[in-house]
């Protein structure tokens, strides 16, 4: 699901807006969640509430924090986010790109513009923002995979390392967590019962363990050894993962 947010000070425009985004889901079989508000302050407040968005459709001259600013500050505090700028005030494009990757849409607001939009957001995220939603500290968070390193299980409960030394539990089986990855497009290997790493962020192979970009090791059982190498081995032809990975023996 994407969660979208509408920021605009003047009601006309957040209900054309949540209208047009509704309407583009139907059309795509999209299951979307529209939130609207009327400043960009309330629009943080909601990000604290109930977690990240996917997209922000944010006006500029808006009362109190400007939507520059109110992206900046979404860009400090959640993870990967689309902002799609609705004005008429072509003045402030050099701005825009502070926030990078925005889209743009005039105003008068154009439903097909609109339409638009929403097509090069999900495709940004398929490619550079994939996600993967879990509950954590009571609210629903978007934990993008890209900046993963691997999971480590105990049991049931589930701990991500991520990048910036960012780190968050939630509670699902590995082996579950494992089948719901094979979905996306961002590459998971199984290494050991308690460990699933992302193959883009491993920068050493060692018979008996793994060293990611971050630095930490990562065990290799025996029985996985095997698997584990001859992938990794793999990712070393593999140019869509831009990666080489050293190999130690």
């Amino acid at each position: 699901m994407l969660r979208i947010a509408v920021c605009d000070d003047v009601p006309f425009y957040r209900e054309m807006l949540a209208e047009y985004i509704r309407a583009w889901a139907a059309l795509n079989g999209a299951r979307v969640q529209v939130e609207k508000y009327g400043s960009g302050e309330e629009v943080l407040f909601g990000m604290e509430q109930a977690g990240d968005f996917a997209a922000v459709f944010l006006d500029i001259e808006l009362g109190g924090m400007d939507g520059i600013e109110t992206a900046r500050r979404i860009k400090e505090q959640g993870g990967p986010v689309s902002f799609v700028f609705v004005t008429g005030h072509e003045e402030y494009f050099g701005q825009m790109f502070d926030v990078h990757p925005i889209q743009y849409v005039p105003k008068p607001v154009a439903r097909q513009k609109v339409f638009d939009v929403l097509d090069k957001v999900v495709e940004e995220h398929r490619i550079f923002f994939e996600s993967f939603v879990v509950k954590y500290n009571r609210k629903m968070l978007n934990i993008p995979l890209g900046e993963v390193f691997y999971f480590e299980s105990e049991r049931r409960r589930i701990k991500s390392f991520l990048e910036r030394g960012r780190q968050y539990v939630f509670y699902e089986s590995m082996k579950m967590l494992e089948e719901k990855l094979t979905a996306c497009n961002h590459y998971f290997i199984r290494t050991h019962q308690s460990y699933l790493v992302n193959a883009r962020q491993i920068e050493q192979f060692y018979p008996k363990r793994l060293i990611m970009q971050n630095g930490d090791a990562v065990p290799i059982s025996r029985e996985r050894r095997e698997a584990v190498e001859q992938t990794c081995k793999e990712l070393l032809l593999n140019e869509k993962l831009h990666k080489r990975v050293l190999f130690v023996t």
